[in-house]
């Protein structure tokens, strides 16, 4: 069924409609775009959803929904779309109303016949020009800055738009225009009740914002360039405490603004010293800030003045806060992370700024955490101190067994580069296959296949298989033994890596083994396929669904299964009557 997209409510049931078009005039559509002829759009409801439009000519002529709706052809979200695509499509209704603000029901139009723009249709069909288009051509541009203006000042949807997509053209030098900036674009988000930025806008604000950093006219090393920064900082750091940024979008905004600081504190971008001086003593007292605690963002300052730091007066000062943040961190449980992360900030100073004695006493006075272990292996590794090495290696692993066994991975791989720098093969190649048998994963794998004779590694290859048949089969039971498969793969089997398809199949596997396996065993295939995909119809309740076991059908085509493929389709038209958008989707079989 195709329909014009002037008059697509003559097609639509009148429910179906009325819904759809509460959720377009809710600000319920978002993410329209175009591409040839093909619309996509989300639509937020109870559920966030992803409708699919085909229009051509001004002829709707498919649509989809992932949502599980399957009474009808439509759903209220393509409903809901349609509305949407009909305002931006380049044939639009001749009155439109001016811009609505979210939540708020447009008031309506007698009109519903669609013309070209500048027109104006009345109930009786007689075409008049439309009195606004009218208005905006006779207007010259003084009067049409002035009304946008007025606007502006009273609609927040006008404010928003013109700050979201021309903030780029505002001219700004000093702190306080970067200030009122920076605040504006804010506002013209907070929408919501109370003050709330609401996940949209959130989304939005964020990306703008990130935009406005990204694209900054201001030079890098410039303290034009530092107030953004520091205003994105400050201000976004009060909005985040009533804003729902679960997209993220407004934290990649804070994040390119300590970037961009972080950036210019470089010793090889030669920023000047005012600059570098503005910038260590803004993140330096930001970082007390009680609005960045619980954040990663007085780290994040800290950091950034650590990276400013040009004297060893500025290092003591900076030395003073760090100390006073590990004290306050070690009070606190699970603070590790911090502890460690402003620990290696003072490191960074001692080394810089002190002597290397003290630096390596601060290094083995913290040699428990993570980072410093690694720092003192490179160095003991470099300086060619092997027993230190192994030392420091097995009192990690000691240390780490409980509650880290990620880290004890970590320094069980520097007893392989301990035996790979001393020449030991025999230790190397024992620490190595350790490693994959405890992780199983397929790079220990090859370095043992490098390292032994092959007579001997064609005997572990067994016993991998062994291991991996016993250790799996524990949680998985009878289901596809992926390490065995990967080992298989590796060693040219196909005849046994089918029988452990064959064994446990899904349209998964399928898929993921068909071009090392499909020519070789077609026939096999077809009918594990054909298994799969009825037991996937029994399971599917939307359209999404649909559209995926039909795409399997065309594969069960693809390899020759031409007589497979047309019974399961007839099958499926006996099988689901009461299933509408499946039988819409099988239209694509002729047979």
């Amino acid at each position: 069924m195709s329909f014009s997209l002037k008059n697509f409510e003559a097609h639509l049931p009148k429910d179906i409609l009325k819904k759809g078009e509460d959720y377009y005039d809710g600000g319920n559509v978002d993410n329209l775009a175009q591409d040839g002829n093909t619309w996509t759009a989300d639509v937020y409801g109870t559920d966030d959803y992803t409708v699919e439009v085909e229009i051509a000519n001004g002829e709707v002529t498919d649509w989809s929904c992932d949502c599980p709706y399957d009474w009808g052809d439509t759903c209220k979200h393509v409903a809901a779309v349609l509305f949407a695509i009909r305002d931006e499509a380049p044939e639009t209704p001749a009155v439109q109303p001016v811009a609505k603000k979210r939540g708020r029901k447009p008031k309506q139009v007698e009109t519903i016949t669609f013309i070209p723009s500048g027109t104006f249709s009345t109930p009786k069909g007689k075409a008049v020009a439309d009195p606004v288009q009218q208005i905006i051509d006779n207007l010259d541009a003084a009067e049409l800055r002035s009304t946008l203006f007025y606007l502006a000042k009273r609609e927040d949807e006008v404010k928003a738009y013109l700050l979201t997509k021309y903030a780029h053209l505002v001219s700004t030098a000093s702190k306080g225009q970067y200030a009122a900036l920076v605040k504006s674009v804010i506002g013209a988000h907070t929408t919501g009740r109370h003050g709330f930025i609401e996940y949209r806008e959130a989304t939005r604000l964020g990306n703008q914002l990130y935009k406005l950093l990204a694209e900054a006219k201001e030079p890098v090393g410039s303290l034009p360039l530092v107030y953004l920064c520091e205003e994105v900082i400050r201000q976004m750091a009060k909005a985040f405490q009533h804003a729902d940024d679960s997209s993220g979008s407004m934290g990649a905004a804070m994040e390119q603004a300590f970037t961009l600081l972080q950036n210019m504190t470089e010793e090889e971008e030669d920023t000047p010293a005012e600059v570098l001086q503005y910038i260590f003593e803004f993140a330096l007292k930001e970082s007390s800030n009680k609005e960045y605690q619980g954040w990663d963002w007085a780290g994040n300052l800290r950091t950034v003045a650590c990276g400013a730091v040009r004297s060893e007066a500025e290092a003591e000062r900076m030395m003073k806060v760090l100390d006073r943040s590990i004290e306050a961190n070690e009070k606190e449980k699970y603070r590790d992370y911090a502890i460690e992360q402003a620990k290696l900030l003072k490191m960074y100073l001692i080394e810089k700024y002190q002597s290397e004695a003290a630096a390596e006493a601060y290094l083995h006075e913290n040699i428990r955490h993570k980072r410093f272990r690694e720092k003192a292996l490179e160095k003991a590794l470099k300086s060619g101190r092997y027993e230190e090495v192994r030392r420091l290696a097995k009192e990690g692993i000691e240390q780490d067994a409980a509650k880290s066994p990620g880290w004890v991975v970590l320094w069980k791989q520097w007893l392989v580069r301990l035996a790979d720098a001393t020449g030991d093969t025999a230790a190397q190649a024992a620490q190595i296959e350790e490693l994959y048998l405890d992780r199983g994963e397929m790079a220990y794998y090859r370095q043992l296949k490098q390292l032994l004779p092959k007579a001997e590694f064609d005997r572990k290859v067994e016993q991998f298989i062994a291991h991996f048949r016993e250790r799996e089969g524990k949680f998985a039971g009878t289901l596809f033994n992926t390490k065995v498969a990967e080992i298989l793969i590796e060693e040219n089997r196909p005849d046994d890596l089918m029988a452990e398809l064959r064994a446990a199949p899904s349209l998964y596997l399928l898929d993921q083994h068909s071009g090392r396996l499909s020519a070789k065993y077609k026939d096999e295939f077809i009918a594990l396929y054909e298994q799969c995909v009825r037991q996937e119809m029994e399971r599917s309740s939307n359209r999404s669904g649909y559209q995926s076991c039909a795409a399997y059908v065309n594969k069960i085509l693809h390899l020759g299964g031409l007589e497979r493929a047309r019974q399961i389709v007839l099958d499926w038209r006996v099988q689901y009557p009461r299933r509408p958008a499946m039988l819409e989707e099988l239209r694509r079989f002729r047979f």
